[in-house]
């Protein structure tokens, strides 16, 4: 396979996904499915999980479109989703002073499902952002 442009994207399925894919009635959600999937997968947070429990968090993920410059959480808030860039980029902020920014891929608020507690940092889009988010109460009934 030989990409054309800088952008392309190749994704690959082994033929048991691909056969689990090819079920659905609708292609698209199937495909952000098994993304949703793999990307669960490679987070530390969530790596050593059963296949079928990683389903079930993908499933209970919800996408979230977010505009350049609005704020997904606010510093001291208390945290009650994670979030997972699928596209764009958030700067997070702690006492107003930029830290990082993040990207695709990349995930924040990990802390939510895991304890109560206020945020410990402000995050906000710096361009319009596509996440995936998960309320704790859903991810502590899957995990457990």
């Amino acid at each position: 396979v030989r990409a054309t442009s800088s952008s392309a994207q190749l994704a690959t399925w082994r033929s048991k996904d691909l056969d689990s894919i090819l079920t659905f009635d609708n292609l698209d959600y199937a495909i952000e499915h098994e993304d949703k999937v793999r990307i669960l997968r490679s987070l530390i947070l969530f790596k050593t999980l059963p296949r079928q429990q990683l389903k079930r968090l993908a499933d209970a993920m919800q996408t979230q479109h977010v505009r350049e410059g609005v704020s997904v959480f606010q510093q001291g808030q208390i945290g009650t989703h994670f979030y997972i860039i699928r596209k764009g980029t958030v700067s997070i902020e702690i006492d107003g002073r930029s830290i990082r920014t993040v990207g695709m891929g990349d995930y924040f608020g990990e802390r939510a499902p895991l304890f109560s507690e206020p945020r410990s940092a402000a995050v906000s889009a710096t361009e319009d952002t596509e996440l995936w988010g998960m309320e704790k109460e859903t991810f502590q009934d899957i995990v457990r």
